[in-house]
């Protein structure tokens, strides 16, 4: 697994593993994709950056599409779980903010992203969800994925 150290890699990485995002990143930083993958990108808030561009721009359209595109939710928990096993703290807890966190407001979310989650991501989703905020139901559909 890659190892992210400094911010100006995430979103160099994010158009690797999800090319979707081209669009939003380039909006996003004002910069064509090509220049942010040989320059680097501008300077810019990461908490801001992967709200925006992963959370609004792919993975909460993709969860509200009529049929979610798993394969491209996948790739992006693949995303995640590089950014929360960053060494850099930082980095880390903006992963789990921007992009698990936001999971629990909606069960249907949950239920959709635990079985697409890698190990790392999956087990800090675990940790921080209360299973009093889901139903009973999608406590027995996520049974072999809660503790």
């Amino acid at each position: 697994m890659v190892e992210v150290r400094q911010r100006s890699d995430i979103p160099g990485l994010l158009l690797d593993v999800v090319p979707e995002s081209r669009t939003a990143v380039e909006e996003m930083l004002r910069t064509p994709a090509v220049k942010i993958l040989s320059e680097g990108p501008p300077w810019y808030d990461l908490y801001n950056f992967l709200k925006e561009v992963l959370w609004h721009g792919v993975m909460l359209p993709e969860f509200r599409s009529d049929s979610p595109n798993k394969e491209l939710l996948r790739r992006c928990f693949t995303f995640v779980e590089v950014l929360i096993s960053s060494p850099v703290q930082s980095i880390s807890d903006a992963g789990y903010f921007q992009a698990i966190e936001p999971l629990f407001a909606d069960e249907e979310l949950v239920l959709i992203s635990f079985p697409l989650m890698g190990e790392k991501t999956l087990s800090v989703a675990q940790e921080t969800l209360d299973p009093e905020r889901i139903s009973p139901a999608a406590r027995e559909t996520l049974a072999p994925f809660l503790p």
